[in-house]
């Protein structure tokens, strides 16, 4: 089987060649951040898959590597994939691809996957490496795709593990000393990585923002723009202008606005968003793409600027509280509870789920808590985090930006994987109280001065019921009056809401490539 290579995707991050490897995004080796000239370089005299790998052992950051070799091929997806390849084979050739429309112009394939498009519409994306068309797959995180010469079927492997929970560190103190270390090395390389370019950071009324913020403070990067987009007024705006006048950043606000959602699906900026970033793959993200538009068309930020978003790892306390035995169902149902959207896991639907979940948790009839944790992470970042979330960074891109991802730094994420979940869940603020502690304590009132009552105000005003024509409300949920003012009925109108977008984009993606049943 022969290959066919072509890499033609150039927004916001610019493919780099040598000596046959590819290379697309930011890395760090061996812990200091590399330019794109230095990384090309260290791969440069690979001459086998195991040199590769040996070398990829090393590697932190987000990119996209593709590899050849005398005549062999290699191309892999980082931790969440970051930079999506796509692949097809077809009449004795092997078509690769970083743009998921371009596999269907050279094949021909337009039938619907309609397993992955069931899968698409409970998880908002789909599974493992299948696309929403037939015949067209993708390299999924932490993947890898190797076509020897001479052979007639590529070999598709996992090379890494992002979550293999060994719970080494038992108590906070330790826990504190290891993040202390591992975040000064990080703020260090993120620094580099910039190049004095401007950091917009993405800043909302959580701790996870805040975190990127003491990154750059602590590694003395002033260059900085903090935003804030959504209702005027609103408790997570207030909390963010506060924060980062306290950090000494400058801080813009941009309102929502609704003409702007009226236009959603009209709009010519949105389609091209749309095409980019869903790739066959994820919904679009379609919350603040507006609003990047608008900062860098009026110039709020630096054409050049450097966008940051405070997504995190496994920060947050265990999925599985109790440390006892849990068996396939629970571990099925706690998947479920997090990521699935639209319906209820049960009868014929829990059994397809079960199955389809095997590939990521196993066959096993009953999982330690450490087994039940590092099946569910890695399915998570396997299938939801690594598609749909990274899918929202397309809105960066197709402004001709960077971004960045502080948060998800390979050493940061593999110390909070070595905490035993008591130091999480007996310190339910672990992180919190964490990022506090090294920002001040003024930082810390900011933080907690949102009370219950403003939290209400906030779903009151919230923009998306305004919006909303009274038959999308019959169409999307019910009970819609009561929404604003229960969390829970809330969240499941916001599920319907998100299902109701999935829906719209497969049917824009039908008629675009003219994709059939």
């Amino acid at each position: 089987m022969n290959y066919n290579l072509k890499l033609t995707n150039n927004d916001g991050f610019q493919w780099s060649e040598s000596h046959g490897i590819h290379l697309k995004g930011y890395c760090y080796i061996n812990g200091k951040y590399s330019d794109n000239e230095e990384v090309l370089a260290y791969f440069s005299d690979i001459n086998s898959k195991n040199e590769f790998f040996k070398l990829l052992n090393q590697v932190n950051g987000c990119f996209s590597i593709v590899a050849e070799i005398d005549g062999n091929l290699i191309a892999i997806s980082d931790m969440m994939r970051s930079f999506p390849l796509y692949f097809a084979e077809k009449n004795g050739a092997l078509y690769i691809r970083d743009e998921a429309t371009e596999i269907i112009n050279v094949t021909g394939f337009k039938k619907i996957n309609h397993t992955a498009l069931i899968d698409y519409l409970h998880f908002e994306c789909v599974m493992y490496n299948d696309t929403l068309v037939n015949g067209i797959n993708q390299i999924s995180a932490m993947h890898y795709i190797y076509l020897e010469k001479g052979k007639e079927t590529p070999e598709i492997g996992k090379y890494m593990t992002i979550y293999n929970a060994k719970y080494s560190i038992k108590d906070k103190s330790t826990a504190e000393k290891k993040l202390d270390s591992v975040f000064e090395d990080a703020s260090v390389r993120l620094v580099a990585s910039l190049k004095g370019r401007t950091a917009a950071v993405s800043l909302s009324g959580g701790v996870d923002s805040r975190a990127c913020l003491m990154m750059l403070k602590s590694a003395g990067y002033n260059n900085v723009i903090c935003y804030t987009y959504g209702v005027t007024k609103s408790p997570d705006t207030e909390v963010a202008e506060k924060v980062a006048g306290l950090m000494g950043y400058k801080y813009v606000f941009i309102p929502y606005d609704r003409n702007l959602w009226k236009k959603a699906y009209k709009d010519e900026y949105t389609l091209t968003f749309i095409k980019k970033s869903h790739n066959l793959s994820a919904i679009a993200h379609m919350e603040s793409h507006f609003i990047i538009r608008r900062l860098l068309k009026e110039k709020i930020v630096p054409d050049d600027s450097v966008f940051f978003t405070g997504h995190v790892g496994v920060m947050a306390k265990s999925h599985f509280e109790e440390d006892r035995e849990y068996t396939k169902e629970e571990l099925v149902e706690t998947y479920w509870k997090y990521y699935g959207k639209l319906y209820s896991l049960r009868g014929k639907r829990k059994k397809h789920y079960s199955e389809r979940l095997s590939g990521y948790i196993g066959h096993k009839e009953s999982y330690s808590r450490l087994d039940a944790e590092t099946a569910y992470e890695n399915a998570g970042y396997g299938m939801c985090r690594s598609k749909h979330l990274i899918n929202s960074h397309r809105q960066f891109e197709i402004n001709g930006c960077e971004w960045r991802l502080p948060l998800m730094d390979y050493e940061i994420m593999s110390a909070f994987n070595s905490m035993d979940p008591s130091v999480r869940d007996e310190n339910k603020n672990f992180f919190t109280e964490y990022i506090i502690n090294r920002t001040g304590r003024e930082i810390r009132e900011a933080l907690f001065s949102k009370s219950i009552f403003t939290k209400v105000i906030k779903n009151l005003r919230n923009p998306v019921y305004s919006i909303m024509r009274p038959w999308k409300f019959l169409t999307l949920g019910y009970k819609a009056c009561l929404l604003p003012v229960f969390p829970i009925r809330q969240y499941r109108f916001m599920r319907r809401f998100y299902s109701y977008c999935a829906l719209q984009e497969i049917k824009l993606i039908k008629e675009w490539y003219d994709l059939r049943d």
